[in-house]
């Protein structure tokens, strides 16, 4: 097996930035030892853009990112969209070591990305975009019922279509606030081209996310055994988490300026 040393950069809050060393075997991306450490004006703890790392076997070339600028995390040589027990799947992913920790005791968070499905492929199957010990953002069922978040031992979905759109970029954002236990979770979505709406809203009452598994890493685009592929690419993965309350829980206007900021 071919081991390939590569730099990544992880950006961390509004300022910080560390470079981390990032190992890539078989076909995986793992970011090996990030010391995650948001900035005390923000309460974003991750933002992956693939942007600043060498040549990698699971990068897109320059271009093939959202809008046709910069890099995105390519994962389209998966085996299929998904897997289940029965029928595991298999594919790339990257991971976050011990991010899952920057989530743990969380009374509200958002995760935002930007996702496209490789062609004829309809998002499903159990794919995951993100995988941590607590939380996971994952595609439902595999007929692709829509878009789920589990935290702890509960989960929402998302039906609306908007989700499960093939071979263009989606705008995804999903909100949980784990001070209520009704109506607290809030789906968007939005495009290139169109602007980001709320498509939908849930509850889970599963108060903070809990603190057990905190050293595992986040993984984005798989699962860490690597057996629920996303089959696609993914670009722009942002993470917000807030301990002491609703702080993390980004609004419609400042979702629609990330996207303007991500495609224009």
């Amino acid at each position: 097996m071919n081991l390939d040393q590569h730099v990544f950069r992880l950006s961390l809050g509004m300022s910080n930035v560390i470079a981390c060393s990032v190992l890539w075997i078989a076909g995986t991306g793992f970011l090996s030892a990030a010391t995650l450490t948001p900035s005390a004006s923000d309460k974003r703890v991750l933002e992956l853009t693939f942007e600043d790392e060498v040549s990698t076997p699971l990068r897109t070339p320059e271009g093939g990112g959202v809008a046709g600028r910069g890099h995105a995390f390519d994962n389209t040589a998966s085996s299929k969209m998904g897997g289940n027990s029965q029928k595991p799947g298999s594919g790339g992913k990257v991971g976050v070591a011990g991010g899952s920790a920057r989530l743990a005791n969380a009374r509200s968070f958002t995760v935002q990305g930007w996702y496209k499905s490789d062609a004829g492929q309809i998002p499903s199957n159990y794919a995951r975009l993100l995988a941590a010990a607590r939380i996971n953002v994952f595609f439902d069922s595999a007929q692709g019922k829509g878009l789920s978040l589990s935290v702890n031992r509960g989960s929402a979905l998302c039906p609306d279509a908007a989700f499960r759109q093939s071979a263009r970029w989606v705008f995804f954002a999903i909100t949980y606030d784990g001070t209520q236990k009704t109506d607290n979770v809030l789906f968007y979505a939005g495009s290139e081209n169109e602007p980001v709406r709320l498509v939908g809203k849930a509850g889970i009452d599963a108060g903070p996310v809990g603190a057990g598994g905190a050293e595992q890493p986040i993984v984005i685009g798989n699962v860490d055994a690597g057996d629920r592929p996303f089959d696609g690419l993914i670009d722009n993965i942002r993470l917000w988490a807030d301990t002491s309350g609703t702080s993390a829980i980004l609004d419609l206007a400042a979702l629609e300026q990330l996207r303007k900021t991500d495609a224009f």
